[in-house]
């Protein structure tokens, strides 16, 4: 049985809601990002405007920058695992089966879904274009891979398939890592620090990748999870708050722009490292909301895997249907936009509600007595 956190927040449906409303602008941000992929032609002869996407003007930094919420993803992974999970894995109340097992049921479902949906999707595609779309490394090893969540471990190169789950791949060599070192450690303030110094050195060294630079997104916001949970115990939760707002609005931007530091090619690296920590200490307290607001946050947080794993799928369907109907994806269009984001929304929430949770209630219930 894994122990309880402190924090009202969770308790109250399980949920750090303020972590969940970010958790949705993130996934938000990787569909205006990954837009682009309905303007693909293989041979590059069409140029994407930026400019002209639509809503650009209001949602531009989502446009250029929307990548970046992979790695706001991971510092709130590692904030939630370190809060949920930390205390009971360092004391051995939960066992490695019973871990793997919740992570097993909350990611592998719709995965399995989403490859075999994108594997038929493709094969229609390649037969009337004698190319894939977007991802183009789509063979036998390739798939093998992703069954087993390995696309990104260094066996094939290139995305493939169902592309995003890249993440997910890293991710899950860090889930390892952070219950291997919890369980010989504990919840050790050097260990844990450590490893965030030692990603900053490899990156400044280049030798960073992907999967280093997972590790210091999550056990970034591992240790500000631990130092939220620390300051709970000594009655500074306020006040802690006040300051990480300070430092997180004033005194970063001053000290970049003092020091030029915006002129590094690390720049996007530390800032993130340094305001996503802080952004998830300020917004994982308990504040007063109304019911019906908190409703709306959780299914919000809930569906954010989903439409993570199923954007790219139901574009790769948008582009089969226009291909029948010998038309041109209107890639400019807002309608065609508005319908676009309206249906990967709604989709996503239909399969958390209908997929997701049964298939994960199912997994738990069979196989964690």
């Amino acid at each position: 049985m894994t122990s309880q956190p402190t924090n009202t927040a969770l308790r109250k449906g399980d949920k750090l809601l303020g972590l969940e409303l970010i958790r949705f602008v993130c996934a938000c941000a990787v569909l205006f990002w990954h837009y682009k992929h309905f303007a693909f032609v293989p041979d590059g002869s069409f140029t994407l405007i930026s400019s002209k996407q639509p809503f650009y003007a209001a949602f531009g930094l989502f446009y250029d920058h929307g990548i970046y919420g992979v790695q706001i993803f991971w510092c709130i992974s590692g904030y939630i695992f370190f809060w949920k999970y930390g205390a009971a894995i360092a004391q051995r109340t939960l066992s490695f089966k019973r871990f793997f097992i919740l992570r097993f049921s909350r990611l592998y479902p719709l995965h399995i879904l989403t490859l075999l949906l994108v594997l038929v999707l493709q094969s229609l595609y390649f037969r009337d274009h004698d190319y894939f779309f977007v991802y183009q490394h789509n063979g036998l090893i390739q798939f093998i891979s992703q069954i087993f969540l390995a696309s990104s471990w260094g066996f094939t190169q290139g995305d493939s398939f169902n592309g995003p789950i890249w993440t997910i791949s890293v991710e899950v060599l860090v889930y390892l890592v952070f219950f291997v070192l919890l369980r010989q450690f504990g919840q050790m303030w050097i260990v844990n620090v450590g490893i965030v110094l030692f990603c900053i050195v490899a990156t400044l060294m280049s030798v960073s990748n992907s999967i280093i630079e997972c590790l210091a997104f999550f056990y970034v916001g591992g240790v500000s999870a631990l130092a939220t949970l620390a300051l709970h115990k000594t009655n500074g939760e306020r006040h802690w708050r006040v300051a990480a707002m300070v430092v997180l609005v004033f005194l970063v931007p001053s000290i970049a722009v003092g020091l030029n530091l915006y002129q590094s090619r690390y720049f996007t690296f530390f800032v993130l490292l340094i305001y996503t920590g802080a952004l998830l200490s300020c917004m994982s307290g308990d504040y007063p909301l109304h019911p019906r607001i908190r409703n709306i946050l959780e299914a919000a947080g809930n569906m954010t895997y989903s439409s993570y794993l199923i954007h790219f799928p139901i574009q790769l369907a948008i582009a089969l249907l226009y291909h029948c109907a010998r038309k041109e994806i209107p890639v400019y269009s807002g309608l065609f936009f508005i319908l676009y984001m309206m249906t990967t929304l709604v989709v996503s929430y239909v399969i958390y509600r209908y997929f997701e949770k049964p298939a994960q209630a199912f997994i738990r219930e069979r196989w964690i007595r």
